[in-house]
């Protein structure tokens, strides 16, 4: 299995992202067969992740496609860009921000137990 990931996407600008997207999702959608050796040629199981802010996506894509947006305002179930986010990705997986303790734990791990970030009150003895 082939993996893809695309980081930093929100920090593109939002046309950039719209075409960027755009242009994977056709590549995706539009399997060429071999033209040689069909029998020993299969294409690869290919996984794309895309770590990026859904917000950012969305207004992306709201902002680049506002001309057709007839979602009637603020009231409206799903806005534009989230019509074309669902359009473009299977699986969407929201990933909570981690709380202080969680992030000295990773620093932690990450450091090798290097790091220099203050003692929990817990771990004074």
């Amino acid at each position: 299995m082939l993996l893809l990931v695309i980081d930093d996407l929100d920090r593109c600008n939002g046309d950039r992202v719209v075409a960027l997207l755009e242009t994977l999702q056709t590549l995706l959608r539009e399997r060429a067969a071999p033209r040689r050796l069909r029998r020993w040629r299969r294409p690869a199981p290919l996984g794309v992740i895309v770590p990026a802010s859904g917000r950012w996506v969305r207004d992306a894509f709201t902002k680049h496609y506002e001309i057709f947006d007839r979602s009637g305002g603020e009231d409206s179930v799903h806005d534009l860009g989230a019509d074309f986010l669902q359009k473009i990705f299977d699986h969407s997986i929201l990933v909570p921000g981690l709380s202080p303790e969680q992030t000295a734990n990773l620093i932690h791990v990450v450091s090798g137990g290097r790091s220099h970030a203050p003692a929990r009150p817990a771990d004074v003895g």
